[in-house]
């Protein structure tokens, strides 16, 4: 299975900078919509919809977000409230964690999907349009791929200490360190190539590194509740296409609301 997962990835990963680096924007906006939709299919699957017609319907409330994202994304105002708004979601979602009670019904878990997808694709857009717009976008997905990489092997060589049994048994304590400490140390590495100060990237990496963990749990959660084991069978070794954006999805509004306030602060 390790060798399965790194030969997907050996191909994933040139795909991924190819379109992080040389897309123009249209095309860059367009690729990651046509991503989070495939997710968004996934999700709503292991919600519940099993109609194809339900399915499609909820894909059709999704991307009608997505384009007022695009719109809103244009707009002169500030998009910082948002931003706090979508990162006061994600700390729900930690502090509900494994509440049955709460997160044990369709609905739930598909206006959840809503929180999780378009938040993610308005991060991207305002990341790829700022300052460094392509930088950034590249150094917030290295942030999170060393955070899974190290958890990955921290957890196999020294896990011990279970993270959350009741969502995700395999996670560790051992796991999630490994993995915040390896996206410090690619955090303080960005920042040869970011315009961004390393004493903010640094703590932003271990902070989006953290968060990035509770989309991952999220997302096993919802795997719970549908029984499943993995969200698709698309990529050999990973799964689906949730299974492999879940911790970005939650990363990228906690990079982008660091990001701006580190700008306004600094």
């Amino acid at each position: 299975m390790l060798r399965t997962r790194i030969l997907a990835a050996a191909v994933m990963l040139p795909i991924a900078i190819l379109w992080i680096w040389l897309a123009p924007y249209w095309l860059f906006a367009v690729v990651a919509v046509l991503v989070l939709l495939a997710a968004a299919w996934e999700w709503a699957s292991l919600a519940g919809l099993r109609g194809s017609l339900s399915r499609l319907a909820y894909l059709t409330g999704m991307a009608i977000l997505m384009a007022l994202c695009w719109w809103a994304e244009h707009l002169p105002h500030s998009l910082l409230p948002l931003f706090v708004l979508f990162s006061a979601f994600w700390l729900f979602v930690l502090l509900t964690l494994g509440r049955t009670g709460l997160w044990n019904s369709r609905t739930a878990f598909l206006l959840q999907g809503v929180m999780v997808l378009v938040p993610a694709f308005m991060a991207l857009l305002v990341l790829k349009r700022g300052n460094g717009g392509t930088s950034l976008v590249f150094t917030s997905f290295i942030v999170v791929w060393s955070a899974d990489i190290g958890a990955y092997f921290a957890g196999r060589a020294a896990g011990r200490h279970k993270l959350s049994p009741r969502v995700s048994p395999g996670k560790t304590w051992e796991g999630f360190l490994g993995g915040v400490l390896l996206a410090a140390i690619a955090g303080a590495v960005a920042s040869l190539w970011c315009p961004v100060s390393v004493f903010l990237l640094v703590p932003l990496a271990v902070i989006t590194a953290a968060v990035s963990v509770v989309g991952d749990l999220a997302e096993s959660q919802l795997k719970r509740f549908a029984g499943a084991k993995d969200s698709g069978r698309l990529i050999p070794g990973h799964g689906g296409i949730l299974d492999r954006i879940d911790s970005l999805c939650a990363a990228l509004p906690i990079f982008v609301l660091g990001i701006e306030l580190g700008q306004k602060l600094w």
